[in-house]
C-alpha cells in the first residue's frame, strides 16, 4: 500500500510546488539577481539549464508514474483533469474515515495559520517574495500534514 500513487501524491505536490516556484522565480528575473548577488555569472547559464531540465524531468517522471498507476489499477484510474484530489482514497469506509481525518487536520492547521499569516503581513513590511514564500510554506505544510496522517495507517509493503 505504501507504493500506492495516491499515498505518495502529497509528496509529488510538494515537489511540484517547489519546482514551479523556482521556475516562476527564475522567469521573473529572480535567478539572475541571485546569480549576480552570489558572483556566479560564470556558471549562470548552467544553473538556468539545470533548472529547466529539473522542471521538465519532474513533469515527465510524474506523467510516467501516473500512467503506471493507471495501468496497474484500471479500476482506480486517475486523470490530470479530474476535480477530486488524487490523494482522496475512498475505497472503503476505513479509507473514507482516514481521508476525512487527514482533511480535518489540514483544515485545523489553516484555521490557525491563515489568520497568523494575515496579521504578519499586515503588521510587518513583507516584501513580495515574502508573500510567495509564505504561501509556499502553507501549501507544503498542508500536503505534509495530509501525508503524515495517511502514513499512520499504511502498512509496510512486503517485498
Amino acid at each position: 500500500m505504501k507504493k500506492d500513487f495516491r499515498i505518495q501524491y502529497p509528496l509529488w505536490q510538494i515537489g511540484f510546488l517547489l519546482v514551479a516556484t523556482i521556475g516562476l522565480f527564475a522567469s521573473q528575473g529572480g535567478i539572475s539577481d541571485l546569480i549576480s548577488a552570489l558572483n556566479l555569472e560564470a556558471i549562470g547559464g548552467v544553473i538556468v539549464l539545470f533548472l529547466g531540465v529539473l522542471f521538465i524531468g519532474f513533469g515527465l517522471t510524474f506523467r510516467k508514474r501516473l500512467a503506471a498507476h493507471n495501468k496497474n489499477n484500471p479500476d482506480r484510474r486517475l486523470s490530470l483533469f479530474q476535480l477530486k484530489p488524487f490523494e482522496y482514497i475512498e475505497d472503503d469506509e476505513g479509507w473514507q474515515f482516514i481521508t476525512r481525518r487527514a482533511s480535518q487536520k489540514v483544515y485545523a492547521f489553516f484555521t490557525g495559520a491563515l489568520p497568523v499569516s494575515l496579521y504578519i503581513h499586515l503588521w510587518f513590511q513583507v516584501p513580495r517574495y515574502g508573500v510567495v514564500i509564505n504561501i509556499l510554506v502553507l501549501a507544503i505544510m498542508q500536503y505534509l500534514i495530509y501525508y503524515l496522517e495517511l502514513r499512520k495507517y499504511v502498512e509496510e509493503d512486503i517485498e
